[in-house]
């Protein structure tokens, strides 16, 4: 993926509520403001959703189990 491409990080939690959070593909959290969500590749290699030094899962109510979908930003 090419830095700074949108996407979309579409969540659902165990109790039925879900949402979308636009969040763009980033090489480095510093590639991003502080606060801002991203998408990158971590140190084993995964796709990872988090906030420039913040708390992405206490910010969006994410629990383990959540479910979470990654695709292309809609136009």
């Amino acid at each position: 993926l090419a830095v700074g491409k949108p996407l979309e990080v579409e969540l659902t939690r165990s109790d039925g509520t879900a949402g979308v959070e636009a969040a763009p593909w980033s090489r480095t959290f510093g590639d991003r403001p502080m606060g801002a969500p991203l998408l990158y590749r971590d140190s084993s290699g995964l796709v990872a959703f988090g906030d420039n030094q913040g708390n992405a899962a206490a910010r969006l109510a994410i629990q383990p189990g959540d479910r979470v979908r990654v695709r292309a930003a809609r136009p």
